[in-house]
């Protein structure tokens, strides 16, 4: 274990700087020939900032709170259906972002289900809907962080405070949250860059509203401008800077070797908030998902919301269901390959003894939430093109591993972190296989954390349309562009609900696999 633990550390390194900081530094060498100072001088941008900023702490205000009591409610209760909430709490993890915007639209908007039936309708366009939005985007991830992070926790500490009489509220605040206080800063720098670079949603509900990522879509996409485009986006590394800063300024939360598991004890009243939060969220979420089912089955909806099959027949019929293949196949890829660079630098980010290296490892890891995917396509294109991997499935691997490796790494670095350092200790003390390691100790423990992480990766290859947009061919073309492709018909709005659809039932199963898979016991 310790002849090889350098040259696998060596080649992680290489692996990442190639598919994560090789394309931003070729988009940084086709900067020079821009106006840097009339962009940054631009009115246009200032306004961009200020909404942008008032979409990020907008997001983060509900998801962070939300989020972390839904996860403390799923892990601390001894509530039913445990399961069902947690399904919930992640449904929207399975659709496009810029679906959210339509469901937006449909329940709250001037046609929408709410209005129509009940004559309710929200001033959509604008922060409100922006920010409902972000908060649909962002809250599944966060949830499934606190949760495991959560359940990394010694039961042990929650046993002395029940014998000692601690109500259940203090031990909250005295026992959950300093034990994941790490935890907490990376969701709250995790929603935040999420809110910063996702542009769909504005496209949809945004109105008048500008942000960063809205302009460098427009720059990008509109008038083809990718140097402007990538210095709107360096715009976007503030929130790393006070990332980093968190991150020197708190230390790590040190993990005993005997872990004990959490045994609830029954709290009627505790269970009952439970019931409430969580029934509020899923219900909310649920509902969102309902109105953009009801599209997907319309003629063409809003003006002709009569039943039919035709938009999901044709979203399953040739050719379309070549590239429904295409996008099964890529996300699998993805997958696998992502979860064993994403655990290999999360480890050696946690475990190494150098900091310096730690710290490089975590910063080049969370990059991907500083740069939309948008930006990574187009860095893909200007190192890659020419080359035998452009136009070809691996350049599409590549750069979906590389847009969304920051969640995956974060799941098993805290993940990780949650787990004591001893282990690893004794193992290069008694020269323990690394394989002996792996199958004995870390794929036992953070086996659900794994399972989290083949889903996220699968789930947003099947989403992602900016990423990809600059690399396909007819050939190698992802299902999701479809959605792009429908732009301009007449039925626009029904026939990508029902691509959507598919997408979303394609999701869920492999949602509903990943949870059964999670009740396997690992025996060693």
């Amino acid at each position: 274990m310790i002849r090889l633990r350098k040259p696998i550390e060596s080649l992680l390194i290489v692996s990442l700087a190639i598919i994560t900081l090789l394309p931003l530094l070729g988009i940084i060498f086709s900067m020079f020939n821009t106006d840097v100072k009339n962009l940054v001088l631009d009115a246009e941008v200032y306004s961009a900032i200020k909404g942008s900023a008032i979409t990020m702490f907008g997001t983060v205000a509900f998801t962070i709170p939300v989020s972390l009591m839904c996860a403390f409610c799923v892990t601390h209760t001894n509530i039913k259906f445990q399961t069902a909430f947690s399904f919930f709490c992640t449904l929207p993890l399975f659709l496009p972002p810029i679906s959210f915007g339509f469901s937006l639209l449909a329940l709250f908007g001037k046609n929408g289900l709410l209005y129509i039936a009940f004559g309710v309708r929200i001033p959509l366009l604008g922060e409100v809907g922006v920010i409902l939005g972000m908060i649909l985007y962002t809250f599944p991830i966060a949830f499934l962080m606190f949760r495991n992070a959560m359940l990394g926790i010694d039961g042990t500490v929650y046993e002395s405070a029940l014998i000692l009489g601690i109500p259940l509220i203090k031990t909250f605040f005295n026992i959950t949250i300093p034990q994941i206080r790490k935890t907490i800063i990376n969701v709250v720098f995790l929603v935040s860059c999420m809110s910063l670079t996702e542009y769909g949603i504005c496209l949809v509900v945004g109105g008048k509203i500008k942000t960063i990522s809205l302009l460098i879509y427009r720059q990008a996409v509109g008038a083809l401008d990718f140097s402007s485009g990538i210095i709107l986006c360096a715009m976007l590394i503030v929130p790393i800077l006070f990332m980093l800063i968190f991150e020197i300024a708190i230390p790590q939360v040190r993990r005993k070797m005997v872990y004990k598991k959490l045994i609830v004890v029954k709290n009627r009243r505790c269970d009952f908030f439970a019931y409430i939060v969580l029934s509020l969220v899923s219900v909310f979420f649920g509902v969102i998902i309902l109105s953009f089912v009801v599209m997907s089955f319309s003629e063409n909806y809003p003006f002709n919301p009569s039943f039919t099959w035709k938009n999901l027949i044709q979203a399953v019929s040739t050719p379309y269901i070549d590239y429904y293949i295409n996008s099964i196949m890529i996300a699998l890829f993805v997958s696998i390959f992502g979860i064993a660079l994403a655990f290999g630098v999360a480890y050696f980010a946690n475990r190494d003894n150098r900091m310096f290296v730690r710290k490089m490892l975590y910063f080049i890891s969370i990059l991907s939430y500083m740069f939309p995917g948008l930006i990574y396509g187009i860095g893909y294109m200007i190192i890659y093109k020419g080359s035998i991997l452009y136009n070809s499935y691996i350049i599409l691997i590549m750069v979906n591993i590389a847009h969304f490796f920051a969640s995956p790494f974060l799941l098993a670095y805290n993940s990780l972190n949650n787990m004591s350092a001893e282990y690893s200790d004794i193992a290069l003390l008694y020269e323990i296989p690394a394989k002996e390691m792996l199958l004995n100790v870390y794929f036992p423990y953070m086996k659900n954390t794994f399972l989290d992480m083949f889903f996220y990766y699968f789930d947003n290859s099947m989403i992602t349309i900016s990423a990809v947009v600059f690399l396909y061919t007819s050939r190698t073309m992802p299902y999701s562009l479809m959605l792009k492709n429908f732009e301009g018909s007449m039925e626009y709005l029904s026939k990508s609900s029902a691509v959507s659809l598919v997408i979303l039932l394609t999701n869920v199963c492999v949602f509903l696999l990943t949870s059964l898979l999670k009740r396997v016991r690992i025996y060693t």
